[in-house]
């Protein structure tokens, strides 16, 4: 049975993946139910923010190629590209692109996967012309359209991003049958992108209508969440963040309530759950796992405050990829060790890499930061003043992802 007619009748994933897992116990060489196995654990891992279905949706790729190699499986090349890009192994996932594109030539996936990765490695040029040729290939779409806002958004260009971010809402809407998981989804992103631009009433407006479709997602109340602290409503941000840790064994919604706890004057409270992320990062890295390499890097810097290790992931996450997010973490994490020349040649790193042109405004605030305390002082205006220019709330409280 094809994933759109297993979804069609029964929409839960996790009803989904009992089902596969059983045709796969009963015949472990089915490489159609693998592939598919291996798409909906990844599906799960959106719905639940719990890293174990990253393992299994990989597994589950893996497994199939084994049984049927690439050149015969392009199914199984699809689905471990999309587990590798999920799990930040990018240049991984592009080589799995290209493979797919010469198995499969002229076909959307592959453009899509292509662009993705190029995404996360910072070649926005590529990922603009892989997202055109997916587009003349299969037309426009709520993932294509997500994707050129988030392109978009990398290059500053807010209104083309609010564009994109508009017709993926839409897109959600038409999906038959009804998604109240893509629709929330959609309106969530949508809402960040207002968020980070420090428009607080239409991101509240897209959080409170994903909120009615799915009370209990982690990934709305974390966002709400966010949206409280920034407004100093402490007690409704620690709200949403014990509901959304309650509903996902995310390490980063236990550091994320950490800081919500400390920021609000509570670090006793903090303590236990500052254990349990660190815990929770350290055990997915053990695991060979490398998606929070970043967040590793983040948490040591301000979190649970050691910036050697901050500065040791900060520099296994620039393996990955070099991006003005990745260089801000090293650049962070060396200021944080009094190391301020050395910060500074990395914060321009971040500017040349698209800092300056982008929309993170949390990077050209770290950036501006740093800057001025190495002395740069015209150049560390320049940037805190580009942050505030793109979010007045930059320096109000942070959530790190």
């Amino acid at each position: 049975m094809a994933a759109a007619a297993l979804r069609a009748a029964d929409p839960d994933t996790a009803s989904i993946i009992r089902f596969l897992e059983g045709r796969v116990h009963r015949d472990p060489e089915d490489i159609t139910a693998l592939n598919q196995l291996s798409g909906e654990c990844l599906q799960r891992l959106r719905e639940t923010g719990d890293p174990q279905w990253l393992a299994k949706s990989r597994t589950a790729a893996e497994n199939s190629l084994r049984v049927l190699p690439a050149l015969m499986n392009p199914g199984g090349v699809a689905a471990l590209a999309l587990a590798q890009q999920a799990g930040h192994f990018f240049r991984e996932a592009r080589a799995g692109a290209e493979e797919l594109q010469k198995l499969r030539p002229g076909k959307e996936q592959g453009f899509v996967l292509r662009g993705d990765a190029a995404l996360e490695l910072n070649d926005l040029a590529l990922a603009e012309q892989e997202y055109e040729r997916a587009r003349t290939a299969a037309g426009e779409s709520l993932g294509l359209h997500v994707r050129l806002a988030r392109l978009a958004w990398l290059t500053g260009d807010r209104n083309a991003a609010q564009t994109h971010y508009e017709a993926a809402v839409a897109f959600a809407r038409l999906i038959e049958p009804p998604s109240p998981f893509w629709v929330a989804w959609s309106l969530v992103q949508r809402g960040a992108n207002f968020f980070a631009h420090g428009d607080w009433v239409p991101a509240e407006r897209d959080y409170a209508e994903a909120l009615r479709l799915q009370p209990d997602a982690w990934f709305i109340l974390d966002r709400v969440g966010e949206l409280r602290a920034v407004q100093g409503r402490w007690d409704e941000a620690i709200a949403a963040y014990r509901k959304s840790v309650a509903q996902s064994p995310s390490p980063a919604l236990k550091q994320a309530l950490a800081d919500v706890l400390i920021a609000s004057g509570k670090p006793a409270e903090a303590a236990d759950w500052l254990d349990q992320a660190e815990a929770g990062y350290l055990a997915s890295t053990r695991a060979g796992e490398a998606i929070y390499f970043h967040h590793l890097a983040a948490f040591y810097a301000d979190s649970k405050p050691n910036p050697v290790e901050a500065e040791r992931w900060a520099r296994k996450d620039l393996e990955l990829r070099t991006t003005p997010a990745s260089l801000d973490g090293l650049a962070w994490a060396l200021y944080g060790q009094g190391k301020f020349p050395e910060a500074a040649e990395v914060s321009r790193q971040a500017i040349v890499a698209g800092a300056r042109t982008g929309s993170d405004a949390h990077v050209l605030y770290h950036t501006g930061v740093i800057l001025m305390r190495a002395g740069e002082i015209a150049a560390g205006r320049d940037a805190l003043r580009l942050a505030y220019e793109i979010n007045p709330a930059v320096g109000v409280f942070h959530i790190h992802r």
